[in-house]
């Protein structure tokens, strides 16, 4: 079922936004000055754009809910939620990679035991190695943007930050 109903709430957050698109790429009435006209746009695509994270979010596609999350907060950065929901997906992001990391350095052990070429080997490093780099970059974002989400305050503030504190543990060893 939930299934179902993500993929329904999906369709039709795109069908709004073809129709938004459709209504503010026509010409505008004359009595909305230009100001109110990109403020309605932007507060509707904004929304959509966070239902379409929140989709994202619940499938844990944190590639997509990541471009729809960031869209939202390049629109208002004081939207906590959209700050608070950006880092869950950058964190998940940053445990998808860890955990494809931990694979790499296994593959590149394993290079070691096994007596491969150096060649092999270096080449094996050198992807765990990025890997790591990747999955610390991604914890980082995911580190800031939920500093920021507690920072703004409001409902999210306290899931934030006990994410935050979770993520910054693993990252220092200490809060």
């Amino acid at each position: 079922g939930k299934k179902a109903a993500l993929d329904k709430a999906e369709q039709y957050a795109t069908k709004a936004q073809a129709v938004v698109a459709k209504i503010f790429g026509g010409a505008k009435p004359a009595s909305v000055s230009d100001a109110d006209s990109t403020n309605q746009k932007n507060g509707i695509g904004s929304t959509l754009h966070a239902n379409l994270g929140l989709i994202a979010l619940n499938r844990q596609n944190y590639d997509k809910s990541v471009e729809e999350y960031e869209k939202v907060v390049k629109i208002n950065p004081k939207d906590g939620i959209a700050q608070f929901r950006l880092g869950l997906s950058y964190s998940g992001q940053a445990t998808a990679v860890g955990k494809t990391y931990l694979t790499a350095v296994d593959e590149a052990n394993n290079a070691i035991k096994n007596n491969a070429d150096a060649a092999q080997v270096a080449d094996l490093k050198a992807k765990a190695d990025a890997l790591g780099i990747d999955a610390g970059k991604k914890r980082d974002q995911a580190i800031e943007t939920l500093a920021t989400a507690v920072a703004l305050g409001g409902v999210v503030a306290q899931p934030a930050r006990d994410q935050l504190v979770k993520l910054y543990q693993l990252k220092n060893g200490s809060t």
